[in-house]
């Protein structure tokens, strides 16, 4: 997985800094960089972080959950480094993370590993990831997400109760990088895979006439309750002020329907996934997407790797590949309706309340821009994932 760091090398060598040419370049300048900046001086100075005077009168840094204050990558970057060198590190460690989780995961779904190799690159080089550097929490939480969909299917795959605080870690782990919506966009990925063991599992205890095969998912099934309610106890120093302080926003009440249906995918973007520059630039006026921004649709993954996928399915869908493998596809099919489908809102804006605030917190600042994005890292991250399949039948 280190192939991944052959682009980052500049960063490694410490040759230059991220500066990415778009319109929220301001976001990194004005938000996510002093955040880091001000982490890093108050740990030198001896000081834990609880308030930030250099905005305003001052403000809570615990509850500004997009600077991540408890992710423990800054903590160690930031408090040893200068705050570019330490922002161009984890840049690199954000990508090298996101590249093993993508490989765990392939690889416990039954890929070989120069399968899983692919898989991996593809989904830490992705398009969502490269576009979202400028976002640190996004990018954090997203490097995360193979890691919490590894634990699950390992932990089904292994019918072990045991394996199911470890899923509950890396639950807490991602809601600490500071991207709720990611994380928000996992678990219900991770649930509906538990959900499908579950309706598997139901079937064929009808079938055998029989209730005691029921005993294992259905303590599966609460392995994975339990999970989350770990994951969340573990980041409720972070999710309770920032919970309190979003109470206090102008997005208090929550978003409109028109809000959250504001900003549409254009089809023409889906060019982006093999052809990267096709629908022009941001940062040149080039990009024709008129109200929606097109670092939140890029969705490149290169065509080769568009190809296996393909393949892959095809190999899903005549059965040759395993069972729970299918599930994805489903998964995929489903993030790319939702994805190209421009009258029903964001669920996580709109139908999941009282969660719903959680997920808003980034959102105070740019709400329903980030709407496609979050449907776009896990279209990105499938397609890499199923690409694996026809290794696997090969």
């Amino acid at each position: 997985m280190l192939l991944a760091w052959i682009p980052l090398w500049p960063l490694l060598t410490q040759r230059k800094v991220v500066l990415q040419h778009d319109l929220f370049l301001s976001d990194l300048l004005h938000s996510h960089l002093p955040y880091r900046a001000f982490l890093g001086r108050e740990l030198a100075s001896g000081r834990f972080p609880l308030w930030m005077p250099d905005v305003y009168s001052g403000v809570p840094f615990l509850a500004q959950i997009e600077a991540a204050p408890l992710w423990i990558p800054s903590w160690v970057l930031h408090g040893l480094f200068s705050p570019h060198v330490a922002f161009n590190l984890s840049v690199a460690l954000t990508v090298l993370l996101a590249g093993i989780g993508a490989w765990l995961l392939c690889r416990e779904l039954g890929a070989l590993p120069a399968a899983a190799v692919v898989g991996g690159i593809a989904f830490a080089l992705c398009g969502f990831n490269v576009c979202h550097i400028k976002h640190p929490n996004l990018h954090a939480a997203a490097a995360m997400a193979p890691w919490v969909l590894w634990a699950v299917e390992r932990a089904l795959a292994r019918a072990d109760g045991r394996a199911w605080p470890w899923v509950g870690a890396l639950i807490g782990v991602q809601l600490l990088a500071g991207g709720p919506q990611v994380a928000y966009f996992t678990l219900l990925a991770a649930s509906g895979r538990v959900a499908w063991r579950l309706i598997a599992a139901g079937r064929g205890a009808v079938q055998a006439r029989g209730l005691a095969i029921l005993r294992i998912p259905m303590l599966e099934g609460g392995g994975f309750v339990l999970a989350i309610v770990i994951g969340f106890a573990l980041a409720a120093a972070a999710l309770l002020p920032a919970w309190e302080h979003t109470a206090l926003s102008p997005r208090a009440s929550g978003m409109s329907w028109e809000d959250a249906t504001r900003y549409p995918y254009p089809p023409a973007d889906l060019m982006t996934f093999v052809l990267p520059r096709v629908r022009g630039s941001v940062w040149n006026v080039t990009y024709p997407g008129g109200e929606t921004f097109q670092w939140e649709n890029y969705g490149f993954v290169g065509l080769s790797t568009l190809l296996l996928a393909v393949m892959g399915a095809v190999a899903a869908i005549r059965g040759h590949a395993q069972r729970r493998g299918r599930y994805w596809l489903v998964v995929l099919v489903a993030a790319g309706l939702l994805m190209l489908e421009t009258r029903y809102p964001d669920l996580a804006e709109v139908a999941v309340p009282p969660f719903e605030k959680e997920v808003q917190t980034y959102a105070v600042k740019r709400a329903a821009k980030v709407l496609k994005a979050r449907r776009a890292i896990f279209a990105g991250s499938i397609v890499s994932t199923v690409a694996l399949f026809v290794v696997r039948c090969t």
